[in-house]
């Protein structure tokens, strides 16, 4: 780029201020609540990949290279807990996280590269729409929602300078800014979201996007509150606890068990309610324990499988400090919206041998 301390503008890392008022700043907010050290290469390359795929590697590589270079990405990933799949601004297309892939299907590259290809049967954006894109993300500069980590006078003119010089050069593509690359796995591959089947379940992807991308599901919501009587801090907790061990182990209301540990007694109890609700796992059925004991967290078993999910300190911390219902209703409804990353320690570990008959 020619413009005067572009490298440098493009790797002061931003952050999220306020409300999401339309689905664009629904989908940036999204994505800064997912990830850490996100500057505005990070941003527009989201957008990019949003709007135009990656019609770019096909134009780069024939079939057999892409073959080839799925699987080498592959293959020197670690596999990972997290996101499997991550939206983007417009649901054409979503990024495939490698790691987490690699930790459900280990080095089975084909699902990828199939899942890739059907990308030659999706129109391809004009670059009318990129624009539209980068218009509307100037508006969000402007608003004030998008903010430096740092501000600094006069950033806002030179981010304006330099969008447009970004236009003029013809929006060449941009690599991920070493904060970015530092805080987070870059390895993954922009796929259709219509080609997800090639992948795995759409049912335990949809189930993974309500439970980490802050998008809950109403009828779900509904039915918990009928459930427990109320919409509850702790209920919630226990539904973003719950609908991410379905996805993570898959949902089996007889073969999963579950541990809970916390205070034996409302409101801490209450996250139990949660997890019955989503996961099917119960006290009747006893697959389902509650142990006393400080903080608040669970540890899911099914088959060789462990996942442990502990609330982090801070988020107890925060809600503890509630005191009125109104105050209460309105925190349960922020938690339904952040990322489960956000709100739980996570580990899975795959076990020698299974241990549910302790339960």
């Amino acid at each position: 780029m020619k413009l005067k301390n572009a490298e440098r503008l493009l790797s002061l890392e931003l952050r999220f201020v306020g409300n999401a008022e339309d689905d664009l700043s629904v989908a940036l907010r999204r994505h800064f609540e997912l990830h850490e050290g996100v500057c505005l290469s990070d941003l527009l390359k989201f957008l990019y990949q949003s709007c135009l795929g990656s019609f770019h590697l096909l134009e780069l590589m024939d079939e057999s290279e892409l073959l080839g270079w799925i699987g080498r990405n592959l293959q020197e990933t670690q596999p990972s807990d997290g996101v499997l799949v991550e939206e983007l601004h417009g649901k054409k297309w979503v990024r495939l996280n490698f790691g987490p892939y690699k930790m459900k299907y280990g080095n089975d590259y084909l699902r990828i590269y199939r899942a890739f290809m059907k990308a030659k049967q999706v129109k391809s954006a004009e670059p009318t729409e990129f624009r539209k894109l980068l218009k509307k993300l100037s508006e969000t500069f402007r608003k004030g929602s998008i903010r430096f980590v740092a501000d600094e006078p006069g950033t806002l003119r030179t981010i304006m300078d330099f969008l447009k010089e970004y236009e003029k050069e013809d929006y060449p593509l941009l690599h991920h800014s070493k904060a970015y690359m530092a805080k987070n796995s870059s390895d993954y591959l922009v796929i259709p979201q219509s080609s997800l089947n090639e992948v795995a379940c759409t049912d335990q992807i949809r189930s993974e996007l309500a439970a980490l991308n802050g998008s809950a599901l109403d009828d779900v919501v509904k039915g918990a509150v009928d459930f427990h009587g109320h919409l509850g801090l702790f209920l919630v907790l226990g539904l973003k606890a719950g609908l991410l061990a379905n996805y993570l182990l898959g949902k089996d209301c007889f073969r999963t068990k579950a541990i809970v540990t916390t205070e034996p007694c409302p409101p801490n109890s209450c996250f139990v309610d949660g997890i019955q609700f989503v996961t099917g796992c119960t006290l009747g059925k006893r697959n389902v324990m509650l142990r006393k004991g400080k903080g608040v967290s669970v540890v899911f078993f099914k088959g060789d499988w462990k996942l442990r999910l502990k609330v982090k300190d801070k988020t107890l911390e925060s809600l503890y400090k509630i005191k009125s219902e109104k105050e209460a209703e309105k925190e349960a409804t922020r938690l339904l919206n952040m990322s489960s990353s956000k709100l739980f320690e996570m580990a899975r570990v795959k076990m020698k041998r299974a241990r549910t008959d302790r339960l």
